[in-house]
């Protein structure tokens, strides 16, 4: 038999369209619209350097919104026709800030009937400071986030990344096999960070998602700044 590719394999556009009408967006929203609409694939509204961007709205012009969604409601945004996006995360405290307020908010109002999804992961740069994913409490916090999952995508941003100002392979191998396993467990895509580590990477996915490089992998995989070969 004839060894796959992993670009055989990971084919992003139709795992993006899963992930999005599996999850968001029924093709019905999209009718009655003049505006072809859009769907931003990486939304990082919970990312430190966005958040003194947009100052707080004047209330005549905006409604009271969670200071989280206060960009969905800018006039750029509102033009754009963005009908939905995919909001990552990079820690447990990230996951569940966003999560929350998904859950405590409307698509209607609050979040100007724009669809949001998110992910629940630790991505490689954090893992040095998320604690020892072998300890207890931190497998059982992880599930527990996962327990409520109608607005989780995947899991993710893990991965291995080796650049220069990234924790050591020791703390990222663990969390990124970890984080592997749940995904397997809680049947949700996986979206991977791939830096310069390509041969590190491929051994974990392949124990994991039976044998990736032969068959079909047992949970979709979309792998970002992929660094390896055909071969």
């Amino acid at each position: 038999m004839k060894k796959r590719s992993f670009y055989d394999i990971i084919n992003l556009s139709l795992l993006w369209k899963w992930i999005f009408y599996n999850y968001m967006l029924p093709i019905s929203s999209f009718q009655n619209s003049q505006t072809s609409p859009l769907i931003d694939v990486d939304l990082n509204l919970s990312h430190p350097n966005l958040k003194g961007i947009i100052s707080n709205p004047n209330h005549k012009c905006y409604p009271a919104v969670d200071p989280l969604w206060i960009i969905l409601h800018h006039t750029s945004t509102t033009r754009s026709n963005l009908r939905g996006a995919f909001v990552p995360c990079s820690t447990l405290d990230e996951a569940e800030y966003v999560l929350l307020r998904l859950i405590r908010t409307s698509n209607n109002i609050e979040r100007n009937h724009i669809q949001i999804v998110t992910s629940v992961g630790v991505h490689p740069y954090h893992t040095a400071t998320q604690g020892d994913h072998r300890n207890n409490r931190i497998r059982k916090r992880f599930r527990r986030i996962l327990l409520d999952n109608r607005y989780v995508s995947c899991i993710g941003k893990l991965g291995l990344d080796y650049f220069t100002g990234f924790p050591d392979k020791a703390f990222q191998l663990p969390w990124c096999e970890f984080q592997i396993k749940v995904a397997t467990e809680f049947q949700l895509p996986l979206f991977v960070r791939e830096w310069k580590e390509f041969i590190d990477l491929i051994p974990i996915l392949d124990k994991h998602l039976h044998n990736v490089s032969l068959s079909k992998p047992s949970v979709p995989v979309l792998i970002h700044c992929f660094t390896g070969t055909k071969q």
